[in-house]
């Protein structure tokens, strides 16, 4: 993620180049399609935060209803609907996000909810940095590791973060997660006490995604240390594969039992024949 800045009277401009991700959806027939998109957002900031956001078609299928929200503290402007993007193509939205806000730097999220050929609905989300007045403190970074997740299954998400030496104190993180998901706890409190490192867990349950869809997760660390509140993004990707099905005991005892009595019945039909061809020879 890279941004450029530029100066202007009370503003700082900054545009980003976010990660694409995509989304591999089933088709009905013996092709699959691909709906997938780039995100670029710019973002202007100073003394109140707006935001561009393009979305390109980077797939080969018709993506239909799309839509973006920006959020920001708690508050969600929703962008206009698109009908369709077809592959290759793009569409701009912009938002106002606020008129005045305090020194310091935020994140925003970003959610592209759009439908592919079958009616199926998705969202995918990524981020944008909006500072406020500051040059930022040196990032909280580490990792964000999502197992593969079953269709109507969960797991548990580790985040690993590590901080630089001019770093302290405690800080809230939270995982933002697209809304195909249920995530616990809502927050947590994380401090180094023992060291520049630190760990925690997050508890992710599927409630729709479907299979063969991958989608980033990011984990938003907030903190006061510098003097102003600073939000550090860490990405993680989640993969949703096909649920394995469970074959109970009793099932099992009543496949085995219609298997043996199939047996039986092609036995009983082939000794019948056997009788049968025996007395026409005699």
């Amino acid at each position: 993620m890279s941004f450029l800045f530029h100066s202007r009277p009370h503003a700082a401009a900054a545009r980003a180049a976010l990660v694409s991700i995509l989304l591999i959806t089933a088709g009905t027939d013996a092709r699959a399609g691909t709906i997938g998109f780039k995100t670029d957002a710019k973002v202007t900031a100073g003394p109140g935060i707006d935001a561009e956001v393009t979305l390109t078609h980077t797939g080969d299928e018709m993506a239909s209803d799309v839509r973006v929200e920006a959020e920001l503290l708690g508050k969600t402007v929703d962008g206009e609907k698109v009908p369709a993007i077809a592959p290759g193509q793009n569409h701009v939205w912009k938002f106002h996000m606020a008129d005045q806000i305090a020194r310091g730097s935020y994140a925003i999220v970003l959610r592209a909810h759009y439908s592919d050929a079958n009616g199926y609905e998705f969202e995918i989300i990524s981020t944008a940095v909006a500072p406020v007045g500051i040059s930022p403190a040196p990032k909280i970074f580490g990792s964000l590791d999502v197992p593969s997740l079953a269709v109507g299954g969960q797991a548990t998400a580790t985040l690993n973060l590590k901080k630089p030496s001019e770093r302290s104190g405690s800080f809230e993180v939270r995982l933002v997660a697209p809304s195909g998901f249920d995530v616990t706890p809502d927050h947590v409190t994380l401090d180094f006490a023992s060291g520049d490192k630190t760990s925690t867990q997050f508890h992710v349950r599927n409630k729709d995604l479907l299979a063969g869809t991958s989608v980033n997760l990011f984990a938003f660390v907030t903190g006061n240390d510098a003097g102003f509140p600073q939000t550090d993004t860490i990405r993680g990707m989640a993969r949703i594969t096909a649920a394995k099905v469970k074959v109970t005991s009793r099932q099992f005892y009543y496949a085995a039992a219609a298997l043996a009595a199939l047996l039986v019945l092609l036995e009983g039909l082939w000794l019948a024949g056997v009788i049968s061809r025996h007395r026409e020879t005699a």
